[in-house]
C-alpha cells in the first residue's frame, strides 16, 4: 500500500511492518520475495532478479 498511497515503496505507515527496506525499482534487478517457513512464519526478503528473466520481461 505504500506505493499507491505515498508514492514511495519504502514508506513505513504502520508499526510492525515486516518487509525489508525497499528502494525504487530504478536498478531493475531487485525483487521482494514473499515466502513462509515450514513453521508458518513469514519469510520476506529481497533478492536480485536473474538477468535472463529481466531480458525476457523487457
Amino acid at each position: 500500500m505504500a506505493m499507491p498511497v505515498y508514492s514511495a515503496p519504502d514508506h513505513r505507515y504502520a508499526s510492525g511492518y515486516i518487509t525489508p527496506p525497499w528502494n525504487s525499482w530504478i536498478n531493475c534487478s531487485a525483487e521482494m520475495i514473499f515466502d513462509m517457513t515450514s513453521a508458518e512464519v513469514p519469510d520476506i526478503y529481497t533478492s536480485e532478479t536473474h538477468m535472463t528473466l529481466l531480458e525476457r520481461c523487457v
